[in-house]
């Protein structure tokens, strides 16, 4: 049927018949991968058990469904690391889990990296800034500024909002981040305790 449509019909069969595909198993083969490494060798046999419990299971699914979709190894780190701590850590249920797991694929690498910034604190602030300032350094408003710095500024800004959306970040009473300008003003955005949990459960809060 897709042969019919003589332009992009035969490369969309392509994609779907072999791109997709392959690529879906070389991520999730990546994804289990950096997941073996990541397990202490005398947590073994309690990360066997543990993987074959229901819950664990399909906290496992919802993780292969979002490493077929990852366009970066960072992601990968994250999602694995998320899985990891899910087989060996007690603290949290697998269903709070399976709720980080979703606010991870609700966000973009590049709001990861905003987070872990509004985590930062001292030195660390200002090492973290200039390693990552092109992320964070907001687009120039300005009048008359042409479109594509308009929508450049319009994406930046969207990313605290979702962020917020999702109780991550929060605005800040003191001196926090402004997602506006780049800079720290009173109006700006703090991490949230849920924010500092979800970086905590990914290994990126400031300790890791």
């Amino acid at each position: 049927a897709l042969g019919s449509i003589p332009t992009v019909g035969p490369l969309v069969a392509e994609i779907i018949g072999n791109l997709i595909p392959d690529l879906r198993f070389k991520r999730i083969f990546s994804l289990l991968e950096v997941l073996e490494s990541k397990i202490d060798p005398e947590a073994k046999a309690k990360v066997e058990t543990k993987m074959l419990e229901e819950k664990s299971i399909d906290l496992m699914e919802d993780g292969f469904l979002q490493a077929a979709r990852a366009l970066s190894e960072e992601r990968i780190e994250y999602i694995a690391s998320l899985l990891k701590n899910s087989l060996t850590d007690e603290g949290l249920e697998q269903n709070a889990y399976k709720r980080l797991l979703f606010l991870l694929g609700e966000i973009s690498d590049v709001e990861v990296i905003i987070l872990k910034f509004c985590s930062r604190s001292g030195a660390d602030y200002q090492e973290f800034w200039e390693n990552h300032k092109e992320v964070l350094d907001a687009p120039a408003q300005y009048l008359g500024a042409p479109q594509e710095e308009i929508d450049k500024y319009t994406i930046f800004v969207s990313y605290g909002t979702n962020l917020e959306r999702l109780s991550l970040l929060k605005r800040g009473e003191a001196p926090a981040f402004d997602l506006k300008t780049g800079m720290m003003k009173s109006n700006g955005y703090d991490l949230t305790d849920l924010g500092r949990l979800l970086l905590r459960i990914i290994d990126q809060s400031e300790e890791d």
